[in-house]
This record gives C-alpha cells, sequence and structure tokens, in this order.
C-alpha cells in the first residue's frame, strides 16, 4: 500500500491529488508515481528540499497537537469559543472592505524607495494591498482553482507560478497597461500552466509578480520599517494567521493588522510568489502560510517552490512599476 512521504498515511490504490491529512501534494509526487514523468538531476534536488521542509513542518504540527491535548478540557473549550467569536468579528471586518478591494487600481500602495534591513531600494513601485482574492482570480481568469470553495474573500491558492504570470498579463490588458510578460510554449494541466517559455516585455507598465527583494523591503515596511520579524509586528498573532491559530483553513484577506505601509497578510494565510528563481529552477516563496509554523512567516524566510506546482497554501500578489 502506497504511503505519504511525509506524515506516512495509507493512500489507497488511486493516488489523490493531495494528502488529506497533511496536504502534500501527491498527485504530482513523482515518486508515487513513477510514469508521471522522467525528472532530472534539478527536479530530484528541488524535490528532496521540499520533502525535506514538509517533514519539519508536519513534525512542527504534530508536537503542537501534542501540546494542545495535554491541556485540560476545559482550556481547550475556550480556545474554541475564542476562535468562534474572532470568525465572528471577521465577518464584520470584510463587509466593510469587499468593496475596496473590487478595485486593483485603488487597491494598491506605494512603496518609495529607500533603505531597510532588506537592503537599499533604488527605484519606487506600487503593491497590492491585499494578496489575490479568490473572487478577483476568478473575475479575471474564469475560473477559481481554490481548494477552499466558497470562500470569494480569500486569497486564491492552488495556482502556479506561471497562473500568477497570466493572471497578471490579462489583468494589465483589462486595465488599460501593457503587460509585463511575454508567455508562450505553454503546457496545461487542467487550467492550470504547468510549464511555458516567459520573458520580461521591456517598457511594461503592466502588473507584475515582485521580486523577492521588493517583497522583503515592502514587507519590512519600506523606508518606515521598524524592523519586526513579522510584517508588522513581533508578536505573529497580531498579523498572521499561520498553523497555531489558521485552525488549518485561509481566512478572509486584510482582517489581521497591516504592516508599517498599510499592507495586510503579508505574514501567513497563503505564501506568495515572486518573480526570482532560486535554486536553478524553482521560484521564490515568501510570507508563510496558514499550514506552516510561525519561523516561515518571517520577514526573512524564504522557500523555494515548483513554478508549475499547486498548493493549497500559495497564492500571490501583484505589483506595478512606478
Amino acid at each position: 500500500m502506497t504511503k505519504c512521504p511525509v506524515c506516512g498515511v495509507k493512500l489507497g490504490k488511486k493516488i489523490p491529488e493531495f494528502c488529506n491529512i497533511c496536504g502534500w501534494d501527491t498527485g504530482e509526487d513523482f515518486t508515487l508515481s513513477p510514469g508521471l514523468y522522467q525528472p532530472d538531476e534539478e527536479d530530484r534536488l528541488r524535490y528532496i528540499r521540499r520533502l525535506d521542509n514538509a517533514k519539519k513542518n508536519w513534525s512542527y504540527r504534530i508536537k503542537l497537537e501534542k501540546k494542545l491535548a495535554e491541556k485540560p478540557k476545559e482550556v481547550i473549550k475556550e480556545v474554541i469559543v475564542e476562535k468562534f467569536v474572532e470568525k465572528e468579528v471577521i465577518r464584520e471586518v470584510v463587509i466593510e472592505k469587499i468593496e475596496e478591494q473590487s478595485n486593483p487600481q485603488t487597491n494598491m500602495v506605494l512603496v518609495e524607495k529607500g533603505k531597510n534591513e532588506a537592503g537599499v531600494m533604488e527605484a519606487s513601485y506600487y503593491i497590492g494591498k491585499y494578496q489575490v482574492t479568490q473572487k478577483e482570480y476568478k473575475d479575471v481568469m474564469g475560473y477559481n482553482p481554490s481548494s477552499f470553495e466558497d470562500c470569494e474573500n480569500h486569497p486564491v491558492e492552488q495556482v502556479t507560478w506561471y497562473d500568477a504570470l497570466e493572471y497578471c498579463n490579462k489583468l494589465s490588458k483589462r486595465d488599460g497597461y501593457k503587460v509585463a510578460y511575454s508567455i508562450t510554449k505553454i503546457a496545461r494541466r487542467g487550467n492550470n500552466i504547468t510549464k511555458a517559455k516567459v520573458i520580461i516585455k521591456d517598457g511594461a507598465n503592466g502588473y507584475r509578480l515582485l521580486s523577492s527583494n521588493e517583497w522583503e523591503y515592502a514587507a519590512r515596511g519600506g523606508n518606515k520599517s521598524k524592523n519586526y520579524k513579522y510584517s508588522g509586528s513581533n508578536n505573529i498573532d497580531e498579523v498572521a494567521w499561520y498553523y497555531e491559530n489558521s485552525g488549518n483553513q485561509t481566512y478572509p484577506v486584510g482582517v489581521k493588522k497591516e504592516n508599517e505601509l498599510g499592507i495586510y497578510d503579508m505574514s501567513g494565510n497563503v505564501w506568495e510568489w515572486c518573480f526570482d528563481t532560486i535554486n536553478v529552477s524553482s521560484r521564490v516563496l515568501r510570507g508563510g502560510s496558514w499550514c506552516y509554523g510561525a519561523y516561515g512567516c518571517g520577514v526573512d524566510y524564504v522557500l523555494d517552490g515548483n513554478p508549475g506546482g499547486r498548493r493549497g497554501s500559495v497564492g500571490f500578489r501583484y505589483a506595478r512599476t512606478k
């Protein structure tokens, strides 16, 4: 019987798209389905790194669950009540912000050039105040790939790096900007792009992904940085949805405290694709997510991701050159 390489649960005769216990993308794991594709050496090294990170995170989750199980029943009951109340508050906040999030041209923050712990930023740029939501994605792309369904104001997830680029181009065309990317030789799996040739277009003023350095500079608060550990606070629960407070789900964007620039969710909720290459063929992911530990939500933490892979904890936000 085939087992998940992360948590060890039996998967059954038919390999599911994702492990329903730990969330590992078993459907794209070439070690579980040898006929899926033939990985090269770069793919194998990337797989080993991803698997190692996933195992560490799973171990962290198991230890946390054991700690919670050791608490007295009355304490556990109090935690559940607090989360229920928190969700009620979330619904009220979301109603106030839906209209603002529906217009990307007013939904951006100017990040002015300057210096912080991320380094020197020589040019100013615009960044999305929120992670791209399921509603925004569906309005532009015509479908919603997310694993958390009927949550239109939650961040979109299950998007590949290529999907994020295609979204940016389509949004640029809709809003009258010059597209940032040339995307050709496209291969798809369902709606998702799994492989393509990408070239940055000269002179473009359209929506695009952030570079990893731009992401960290903004997450740290730009030239208004107070040098927090997480984006907007040293107290992670003020600014992030992560494993210890998420209840194993995403949440509406813009609910937690914003950072020094007024940007939300740069720590937690979902990982965010950046444009940069890391470890030869992988792409950079920043910010942590609902199913990751606190360490992954730090403004300096970097994870590598398969640009053609989909995960229920990965989304993105867009930027534009000033």
